[in-house]
């Protein structure tokens, strides 16, 4: 059987201290997880603070995790031999794996330059098989076959870039559990990379009712995708997941109060956590107003003027349009807001009864319009009459006209002649044209 000899076994203990204390300050004095790299070139021995016959290891390189298939390794042999990976082959063609991932906060990625075997038995044959997990996805592998004693240690493989790998013995040794062992690794260019997302960048907060929809452009995904976003509506005190998970812009933050300023920020969150927020952007909830209460309509020439008192709620923003509408025919006139004011709609026809609605308008749209007004119709003064005859008499005259072409959108009631010179006048009651005799 080979064994390793107390000087070399010591001076990679030695050495595998060595680098773990290594990194240990590396990690204490780095800023922040995205300068903590490891060091390149870095050896892990399995064997190092490992008890006979178990399935954990009491020390290994920071940044990595290991999870050994424990119902069939043994870490150390439980024959009292050199220490390691061993399959437990208690039948033909068994298999056994062990995996080792970084950790996703301490490293990021590594170079696995080696992989280091030392077989014990050179009378069975046996393979194995080596998987490396590529950064951002897919795989690389390499698998070895020895037969007999043609194989007695070595060195195999190398990838590159890659957050972890699986080694996977099969042997045809039925008797002997110390076939073959995996005694180290090693790896360089060690990173470590920053696994949360970067920050968004918010484009625009659209007020709703209770609720703010917040559009947005992605930041870098970080080491993963991206799987939700979180909020926070006061600046960054307090982040809540968006639910359900969303992933794509916008963003819809309900339960909120309508007229309340709230400072909103996004992150967003992958495998590694929450990322970096954005800056702060102002946004107020929103929905439209009111209806506000009619008051009176008053007819003019081909116009009305149209009074109403502002609705008791604004919806949350401020009023900036009132809008009269005629009916029939649906001419409008608007005032600005966002107090209450008179309207006046022109473009009527005199003549025709018209009665108002009112509505008010702020950011979040129009709301629902006031009850009809009173009746108004437009009106002006009636034409000029065409004058026919005056016919004296004693002391008096007659005077005969045509009624004029308009009476301005009212019945006439009276028709008036004056004197010239005097200025006396008579009169007669219309509609129709009529005799009107001056005296005097």
């Amino acid at each position: 059987m080979v064994t390793h000899s107390t000087q070399a076994w010591s001076t990679l203990k030695n050495y595998a201290s060595l680098l773990l204390a290594q990194v240990f300050l590396l990690l204490l004095f780095a800023s922040s997880p995205a300068l903590a790299a490891l060091p390149s070139n870095g050896v892990q021995n399995v064997t190092d603070g490992m008890a006979n016959g178990t399935s954990t290891l009491s020390s290994f390189l920071s940044g990595f995790n290991f999870t050994n298939d424990s119902g069939y390794n043994y870490l150390g042999d439980p024959a009292g031999g050199a220490n390691g990976i061993y399959p437990n082959v208690a039948t033909s063609s068994a298999s056994t794996t062990f995996t080792v991932n970084a950790d996703g906060t301490n490293l990021g990625s590594f170079d696995l330059t080696a992989i280091n075997f030392t077989n014990f038995s050179t009378t069975f044959n046996f393979g194995f098989t080596i998987t490396g997990y590529k950064l951002g996805g897919g795989t690389v592998s390499t698998s070895f076959t020895a037969t007999g004693q043609a194989f007695s240690s070595g060195t195999y493989t190398s990838f590159t870039g890659i957050t972890g790998f699986q080694v996977t013995f099969v042997s045809s040794n039925t008797g002997n559990p110390s076939n073959i062992t995996f005694d180290s690794f090693t790896i360089a260019n060690a990173t470590a990379t920053v696994t949360t997302p970067g920050a968004p960048t918010i484009t625009g907060i659209t007020p709703g009712n209770g609720q703010l929809s917040v559009a947005f452009t992605a930041g870098s995904a970080g080491s993963s995708a991206i799987t939700n976003y979180e909020y926070s509506t006061n600046g960054g005190g307090l982040f809540t997941a968006v639910s359900p998970a969303a992933t794509t812009s916008p963003i819809v933050i309900t339960g909120l109060t309508n007229g309340s300023t709230y400072q909103v920020q996004i992150r967003a969150v992958n495998g590694s956590g929450s990322g970096t927020a954005t800056a702060s952007s102002p946004g107020t909830p929103a929905t439209v107003p009111g209806a506000p209460t009619i008051g009176t309509a008053t007819a003019g020439n081909a116009q009305a003027s149209v009074t109403f008192t502002a609705p008791g709620s604004n919806g949350g923003a401020a009023i900036t349009t009132y809008t009269a509408t005629a009916s029939p025919g649906g001419a409008t006139g608007t005032c600005a807001g966002p107090a209450a004011c008179t309207i006046t709609v022109t473009g009527l026809t005199n003549g025709t009864a018209y009665t108002f609605t009112v509505t008010a308008t702020n950011s979040a749209g129009t709301g629902s319009a006031s009850s009809a007004s009173n009746s108004a119709t437009p009106t002006t003064v009636p034409g000029a009459p065409t004058i026919g005859t005056a016919t004296a008499g004693n002391a008096q005259a007659t005077v005969t006209f045509t009624a004029p072409g308009s009476d301005g959108g009212a019945a006439i009631t009276t028709y008036t002649a004056t004197s010239s010179p005097g200025g006396i006048t008579g009169t007669c009651a219309g509609p129709a044209a009529c005799a009107i005799t001056v005296t005097g």
